[in-house]
């Protein structure tokens, strides 16, 4: 199902809908030569299931060319050629020769959708001058090329204009240095016009990966940044180090402002969910990023993008349904009685109880102890979902892990106003991030692992998402940490692999 580099590594990818058919770009590493590689090339008409074509865009390798860096990031876009009728795929890509004091935006045009010619005349937008400036003296930032890269096009209908958006950096106006976004117009792809900046945020220092899009009316802005990109203040979970970020605005000009209370799309720590990118099919704009995962960089599954009370949220997509082989369990049939596995004292001891009655799980602990119990439930990938009601410090799903080495458990933790992913017995914070969740209030709860990453929903919208090792095989859990907790609905699948013919 998901889509593996046949080089060994995924990275930044970019998407393109024709007459139903997404075709996806994206960038992988050579290996041998530890530097970018041929531009991978896939296709799907559900997102789920992928077709590989031959690479494209190779590096030129040549002291007389500005491609020999490597090419970097882009987009494509389809355009009606006035002259021969015919529709071309524009493909936009960052380009720099090693000599160049900037990066440049290069073109490369396909027919078919297959191969793509470089166009003579690269490159076709070069970073203003008198706009952008580089990182170059910063105190250890290591970095003196003027930014250009990254772009993203979006076509306007009402206007027949295209705009284009980069990634770059400004002088802001308290004398410091930042990410910027930065937009320029055409009418034919080729020519373009006078470079704005959209986007300069104070928090923000280097950004990545833009995307645009329009939604329910309103324009949005996604780009990656973090702790490791000089992103800090203003963020509005400081307990991540990675994260997508969006703005809006009213007009695809700008400027596109942030929402400080609640900016973060998709956040974590360095392992999964970066850099995003977005495609419309059937009516419905999905977000797909690049996984971390312990198989090594893949293709995330897909995610629906939608606003929601005012926010730009990453939800359950229902097609993700046809993942599921088989029901493992449900409140239809008698629930079984679970075996207790965890207190804070001991293997198998009794210092809580997790316990059925009638179609739902009861969790009771004291205000000293915490109980995680096993079903008799066992799969390779899994999909669990319950009506989680807490009145306790933590409560969720426990799934156990073997592997070659032996077993390991691991507790998914919904608590008031964060939800965590640990690692028993050390309870080690894998992965967490805040979220408004309050005692005493039922939320929907979906916990998926499937090939090497985890993915948390909290009523539909994705919270937390990881590389996680899913070994040979998983079973299934409850937990609840001082307190107690109702699981309702409470249902197990597994989930099917049939990608090992498509494995890239």
């Amino acid at each position: 199902m998901k889509v593996h580099s046949p080089l060994g590594n995924m990275h930044d990818a970019w998407y393109l809908n024709l007459e139903g058919t997404v075709h996806a770009l994206y960038l992988q590493l050579n290996q041998e030569e530890n530097a970018l590689g041929n531009v991978g090339h896939i296709s799907s008409t559900d997102l789920l299931h992928w077709e590989r074509h031959t690479d494209v865009l190779p590096p030129l390798r040549g002291e007389n060319t500005e491609d020999y860096h490597e090419k970097f990031t882009g987009c494509m876009v389809a355009h009606q050629d006035n002259f021969s009728g015919k529709q071309k795929i524009f493909c936009f890509y960052t380009m720099r020769d090693e000599k160049a004091a900037s990066q440049r935006i290069g073109l490369a045009i396909s027919e078919d959708g297959e191969s793509f010619t470089t166009y003579s005349d690269n490159p076709v937008i070069i970073p203003d001058p008198e706009l952008f400036v580089s990182y170059g003296n910063i105190a250890d930032y290591d970095w003196d090329i003027v930014d250009c890269r990254d772009p993203i096009v979006v076509y306007r209908q009402e206007e027949d204009l295209y705009y284009l958006y980069f990634v770059a950096a400004a002088m802001r106006q308290d004398g410091r240095i930042g990410g910027a976004i930065a937009m320029v117009t055409s009418k034919d792809l080729i020519h373009w016009g006078k470079q704005t900046i959209v986007y300069s945020p104070r928090q923000n220092g280097m950004i990545e990966v833009p995307d645009v899009f329009q939604l329910d009316g309103k324009w949005y802005l996604t780009l990656l940044t973090g702790v490791n990109y000089r992103g800090r203040g203003g963020i509005s979970d400081d307990g991540l180090s990675n994260f997508t970020v969006y703005a809006s605005s009213d007009s695809p000009h700008g400027p596109f402002e942030e929402d400080r209370v609640n900016n973060i799309l998709i956040g974590g720590n360095f392992q999964s969910g970066s850099p995003c990118r977005s495609v419309e099919l059937d009516g419905v704009r999905y977000l797909l990023y690049i996984d971390r995962s312990f198989g090594g960089n893949t293709l995330s599954l897909p995610k629906e993008l939608r606003v929601e009370n005012g926010q730009l949220v990453a939800l359950y997509s229902s097609k993700l349904k046809d993942l599921r082989d088989a029901c493992l369990l449900s409140e239809e049939e008698q629930l079984p009685q679970p075996k207790l596995l965890y207190t804070s004292f001991a293997w198998h001891t009794i210092g809580g109880k997790i316990y059925p009655n009638g179609k739902s799980y009861f969790a009771v602990t004291d205000e000293l102890d915490y109980q995680a119990a096993l079903l008799p439930v066992k799969a390779v990938f899994m999909e669990m979902e319950t009506e989680l009601t807490l009145s306790a410090e933590g409560a969720g799903f426990a799934v156990l892990v073997t592997k070659e080495q032996g077993e390991c458990c691991y507790l998914v933790s919904i608590e008031p106003g964060q939800v965590q992913l640990l690692e028993h017995v050390s309870f080690a914070r894998l992965e967490g991030r805040k979220a408004e969740i309050k005692e005493g209030e039922k939320y929907h709860c979906r916990a998926l692992f499937f090939e090497g990453t985890f993915e948390l929903y909290l009523n539909g919208r994705l919270l937390l998402q990881c590389g996680f090792d899913t070994g040979k095989e998983l079973q299934a859990g409850l937990y609840c940490d001082r307190g107690t907790a109702r699981f309702d609905n409470l249902r197990i699948y597994s989930l099917i692999n049939d990608r090992k013919d498509e494995v890239l």
